[in-house]
């Protein structure tokens, strides 16, 4: 099977960068062709359900490819379209005999055009928010490679992709910079794309010399935000007042006495000469119903005596801090 292809699309690909060659289609045995590496890793699921749809209907779009010569030998070489190429060979290995429909090139094409052609082949796909991800990223470390680590940023690959700097810099965030069992997590479908963004912002653990505890303290609050079932707009809310303990517990009670406070029961007390003070400052109120808002469970704060008699001596916006605290379950007994 050999024609030649349409000039709109000899348009399309010499526009990205794909330039004097002439394409033909052929049918190839796909024992008898190599693969060119990839952007985007090869999902077994897709794969198969690919497999039962050429059983029945054909392959309805080529693969693309190009002729490279190893050794002396010359070779088909599949560019694009791989998911396509294990699909048929699936059905080969299985007794179903066929033929892949290769649209190829009739020279060797260089990385930069290999990796215009998997590009664009990818931006036609419909993907998940995380594959898409992965894809981004991909191209991102595939560019470097190429045309040098100092001359890519996340600019000039957007307008490469047709996608927004944003959408790029939180495709590499995810990537890199979100655990792997958490991508997990969004693969899974048990915690959203968005909701794992989140994540990257959080400190990463570094003190394990084995480099295994490097993202727990995301997994652990992955986990935390799936069994709350939080939206992701849930999530933000709580992951900003997570991150707030630090500059509120500090001044108030010190970082040894907020662990202990979280770990306690949330009993809360005043214990300190610096705690006694503070009950004076207009701020006091402020600071503790930000502690107690920021606690897991704050209907189970219980106050001591001291800091009932504390309220109710100063009576600095009292009534106030009382109904604010009621409002998140908390009685004075």
């Amino acid at each position: 099977m050999v024609g030649e292809a349409s000039s709109l699309e000899d348009k399309d690909l010499i526009e990205n960068g794909i330039k004097e060659v002439v394409w033909n289609w052929v049918e190839v045995d796909p024992y008898n062709v190599i693969l060119a590496n990839n952007i985007r890793e090869i999902e077994t699921e897709p794969m198969m359900e690919l497999a039962m749809s050429i059983n029945e209907i054909g392959q309805l779009q080529p693969c693309i490819g190009d002729i490279v010569e190893i050794e002396g030998e010359k070779f088909v070489r599949v560019i694009a379209g791989q998911h396509r190429y294990y699909a048929i060979k699936h059905l080969c290995d299985s007794g179903f005999l066929r033929k892949i429909i290769i649209r190829i090139a009739d020279r060797e094409l260089s990385n930069e055009e290999i990796l215009s052609i998997q590009m664009s082949e990818n931006l036609q796909n419909k993907m998940t928010p995380e594959q898409d991800a992965k894809i981004i990223h991909s191209f991102w470390q595939s560019s470097k490679e190429i045309y040098g680590k100092e001359n890519i940023t996340i600019a000039w690959l957007a307008r490469r992709m047709g996608r927004s700097p944003k959408k790029v810099s939180d495709s590499i965030k995810y990537v890199e910079g979100l655990s792997p069992k958490v991508q997990e997590m969004v693969s899974g479908g048990v915690l959203p794309y968005s909701t794992a963004l989140l994540l990257t912002k959080l400190d990463k653990k570094e003190d394990s010399t084995s480099g295994e505890d490097y993202y727990s303290e995301q997994v652990r609050t992955a986990v935390f935000l799936i069994s709350k079932k939080y939206s992701t707009k849930q999530a933000e809310t709580y992951l900003k007042r997570k991150a707030n303990e630090k500059n509120l517990a500090g001044p108030l009670f010190g970082d040894e006495v907020w662990k202990e406070i979280k770990t306690n029961g949330h009993i809360i007390a005043i214990r300190d000469q610096s705690s006694r003070e503070g009950r004076a400052a207009i701020g006091w109120f402020d600071r503790m119903f930000k502690t107690v808002s920021m606690l897991d469970d704050p209907a189970k704060v219980k106050f001591t005596k001291a800091i009932v008699n504390a309220v109710e001596e100063t009576g600095l916006a009292r009534e106030q801090f009382y109904a604010e605290l009621e409002q998140l379950g908390v009685k004075f007994e």
